[in-house]
């Protein structure tokens, strides 16, 4: 019969039923600790996973601000640079146009030349001396001396 306060000396078997109470209490504790680190995994785990898709769209954001920002300096550049490039055309136009028209001009004079030398030839070679189709040499040195 166990003492009332207690004191009673510990036998085998109830040494035995504490073990067996402990193995049982430390068991219990071992599974509760592996729960709480399982469900800490697993909450570190939905933690890192929430964090990755929120740098993921910040990079994202990032990454289609910097592409808008590039753009829009490209499309600036673009803008300038197709006034200057309007210029340059227009410029290379109206040189060509005036390049064409002075081309013309002396077309139609060594046209003119060509017709006037045809004419003293055939002058010349039907006997005709004087046809003043070209001015005198020493009437053009006299002009040009004039002209200085």
């Amino acid at each position: 019969m166990p003492e009332a306060n207690g004191n009673a000396p510990a036998t085998r078997a109830d040494v035995r039923a504490l073990e067996t109470k402990m193995e049982g209490r430390l068991q219990q504790l071992e599974d509760k600790m592996d729960r709480r680190f399982a469900d800490s995994e697993d909450r570190i785990a939905q933690i890192i996973k929430e964090s990755n898709n929120q740098l993921r769209d910040e990079m994202q954001e990032f990454v289609r601000d910097a592409q808008t920002e590039l753009l829009r300096g490209f499309e600036a550049f673009a803008g300038g640079f197709e006034v200057r490039f309007r210029k340059v055309t227009a410029d290379l136009s109206n040189m060509s146009s005036a390049t064409d028209l002075r081309l013309t001009i002396l077309e139609r004079r060594m046209t003119e030349i060509e017709k006037t030398a045809s004419l003293a030839s055939a002058a010349v070679g039907k006997g005709i001396d004087k046809l003043n189709c070209f001015p005198p040499r020493r009437a053009m040195a006299e002009s040009d001396s004039r002209n200085r």
